[in-house]
């Protein structure tokens, strides 16, 4: 037989009253017996016999019987799950928690016959084990696997942090009571599900004399790069940030973004290994970083809140935000 979990029962025959069943199974595992009913479970390559002993009913000078053929249902010997509905943020909290029992959250169990059969039955849904391993992911993070949690008594799965993950597919183990096991992939969306959104660039760049460039993962340029992605916040047509990134990848969101990207702006001119770097030449005639010009102004001391209002105004999503870099001769005592 396949490889499943099988529920075998006897058809009743007149005159005779079952009396006890045995199930011998090749892999040692004991089998569930209930009312005469069988269940079991079968791995590649293993057998299983099963016994019925009857006792007559009643006795008379002969033993008659109906000729009967027994039966037992057909075995599932694989699951399939699918979720395909996208995750998004769930403010205020930046939580998504999905219920295992819903109807979007479908599970079908694989006959033996190769047909599927979706699972209706709420119980077996939420008793299902989700787990995550961060080397399957589509999008590798292994933050993921403290930010995610399984609940089998609710029947709920959560992720915390939800907005680290947007636009990111990860993949999920399904384990149900019989150890069956498949994989499955959920999505994440844009906070709220929101449509509109932009992409809002805030450009650092070396002094325009040449005298100074940026260092930036082992590469140097002349210019340092903040994109921040906005969306619509629950107000409509009022915007807020909703992540920041650096050469593609995201280095903060919801409200780790400020600290983060004042972090940034504080190594671009650290006394101890900055970014932004004066040439040799220059810096050993005593060039060194002064302050920010944001073309009109100049700004001594730069920090989040200076461009926050320019980052979120909807009106001027196609201009970058430039700050360009002034150096000073140091006075030599």
């Amino acid at each position: 037989i396949e490889p499943g979990t099988y529920e075998i029962t006897e058809v009743s025959v007149s005159r005779y009253k079952f009396h006890s069943c045995t199930v011998t199974l090749s892999s040692g595992n004991t089998a569930t017996i209930d009312n005469g009913k069988a269940t079991f479970t079968v791995g590649a390559d293993e057998t299983a016999t099963v016994d019925y002993v009857n006792h007559l009913e009643y006795y008379d000078k002969f033993s008659q019987v109906d000729c009967t053929v027994n039966h037992f249902d057909e075995s599932y010997k694989g699951i399939r799950v699918e979720y395909t509905e996208p995750i998004s943020a769930n403010k205020p909290n930046d939580k998504a928690e999905i219920d295992k029992k819903a109807n979007d959250f479908k599970v079908y169990k694989i006959m033996s016959s190769g047909k599927e059969v979706e699972v209706t039955d709420a119980d077996y849904k939420k008793a299902l084990t989700l787990s995550y391993t961060p080397a399957s992911s589509t999008k590798d993070d292994t933050r993921f696997s403290t930010d995610f949690s399984d609940d089998t008594t609710n029947g709920k799965f959560t992720v915390e942090n939800v907005s680290r993950y947007t636009d990111g597919v990860y993949t999920l183990t399904a384990t149900d009571a019989n150890n069956f096991t498949c994989n499955f992939d959920i999505s994440f969306v844009s906070k709220n599900g929101q449509t509109k959104e932009y992409q809002k660039s805030v450009v650092f760049k070396a002094d325009t004399d040449n005298k100074s460039y940026f260092t930036d993962g082992g590469v140097t340029t002349s210019q340092y790069e903040l994109i921040f992605t906005i969306v619509e916040s629950s107000t409509p047509g009022t915007y807020e940030v909703y992540n920041v990134k650096h050469n593609g990848e995201v280095i903060a969101s919801g409200d780790a973004v400020a600290s983060a990207v004042n972090s940034c702006i504080n190594n671009l001119t650290a006394e101890t290994n900055p970014i932004l770097t004066v040439n040799e030449a220059f810096a050993s005639s005593g060039w060194v970083f002064d302050q920010w010009n944001d073309g009109t102004n100049d700004i001594a001391s730069l920090d989040y809140n200076t461009f926050y209002q320019d980052v979120v105004d909807y009106s001027k999503k196609n201009d970058a935000i430039i700050y360009t870099a002034k150096l000073k001769t140091n006075p030599t005592p």
